[in-house]
């Protein structure tokens, strides 16, 4: 059981506001929470309606959070994160966050060489065969941005996402399951940031 919903009226904190961040802000904000996002870099504007956010810095305003999406770029070495961590908030992907709100099948892929090449020939396959597919995640189109289009469109069709996921991105995973997993391969990668 999910003990994180409902989310609507919650303050959800983003970490990091580059392409999967806004898309987990925007998807948040649609659901009914309240949002702060907060980026280290500095950024002239955050263009999503409805939240407050910061930049050039982490503020302890983060701390304010009932939960916190943490973009896959940040290190769980990190000051911020380490402090969230003190103050015992969860933190989740945004992989994990668009999850929860899907009734989508899920076909999720990773590994470390051939992810690109191998989810765009899914969902070519799928497409070719008919079936309507979201092609997200690690490719470029967040998964939160493919769960939005999901929720506001009004096709009766079942939804179908096909994922590319990083091991960033599954590094704050907690109760994401796909209905297909699929491992290509694992070899030395990222060994700067995961050290082993």
């Amino acid at each position: 059981m999910n003990n994180f919903l409902p989310i609507n009226n919650k303050k959800i904190g983003i970490l990091g506001a580059a392409r999967s961040g806004i898309a987990a802000a925007k998807l948040a904000v649609n659901l009914g929470a309240q949002v702060f996002i907060s980026d280290i870099r500095k950024l002239s504007n955050i263009e999503v309606d409805g939240i407050n956010w910061e930049s050039g810095m982490h503020s302890d305003k983060i701390l304010e959070s009932d939960l916190i999406i943490k973009s896959p770029g940040i290190n769980n070495n990190s000051k911020i994160v380490k402090k969230i961590n003190d103050s015992a908030i969860p933190i989740v992907s945004e992989i994990e966050f668009a999850s929860w709100f899907t009734s989508g099948f899920i076909i999720a892929l990773t590994g470390t060489n051939g992810k690109t090449t191998t989810v765009e020939l899914i969902d070519s396959i799928l497409k070719k065969d008919g079936v309507e597919s979201f092609l997200g995640g690690n490719i470029g189109v967040p998964f939160s941005t493919n769960v939005l289009s999901e929720i506001n469109n009004l096709s009766k069709n079942k939804s179908l996402h096909v994922l590319e996921v990083s091991s960033f991105q599954l590094e704050d995973i907690k109760y994401f399951k796909p209905d297909i997993a699929i491992i290509l391969n694992i070899s030395p990668d990222h060994i700067d940031y995961h050290e082993s």
